[in-house]
């Protein structure tokens, strides 16, 4: 058995880390059908600490959400994550939500916060999907039927999940 070369494994490139200890691979896998959160793009806004991008980064990929956008790096004293959007932000959002959490927190991470929204989003359309087509969620192309069609998904050679 071949193994498949690196453009065919979707690598687009390689990055260093920001600490300069790791280098990161850069790929794009080819999904067929198209990620179900295709259309959808993640705005941050001012986040505080620069891992926060990376954390909201890898909860999109895991809903199939490819677009992520930082707007205005964070200054020294005041950031959006603190202290949410303002009034003329939110007005510029085509979707404002807010979550409801308890007593023991003020807030969610950043992280977090976007896994909940878009794991609601991405369970609404994969029911609105099913529906349409008659089958139940799990019988649609959108997840692995088993651990074996996980399994190739990973490339232990490289260290790749495709």
């Amino acid at each position: 058995m071949s193994t498949p070369s690196r453009q065919s494994r979707g690598i687009i490139g390689r990055l260093m880390s920001a600490t300069g200890r790791k280098h990161h691979i850069i790929w794009q896998p080819e999904l067929d059908p198209p990620p179900l959160l295709a259309d959808v793009c993640v705005v941050l806004v001012g986040p505080k600490k620069p891992i926060s991008c990376g954390t909201v980064a890898r909860a999109c990929s895991c809903f199939e959400c490819e677009d992520v956008r930082v707007v205005t790096p964070r200054c020294d004293h005041n950031t959006r994550e603190e202290f949410g959007l303002s009034d003329d932000e939110v007005a510029a959002c085509d979707i404002a939500c807010a979550i409801s959490i308890g007593r023991l927190q003020e807030s969610l991470s950043l992280s977090h916060a976007t896994s909940i929204v878009l794991s609601q989003l991405y369970q609404a359309r994969l029911s609105a999907l099913a529906a349409a087509a008659g089958m139940a969620p799990a019988a649609l192309p959108y997840s692995a039927g088993s651990l074996h069609e996980l399994a190739d998904g990973y490339d232990s050679s490289s260290g790749i999940e495709h």
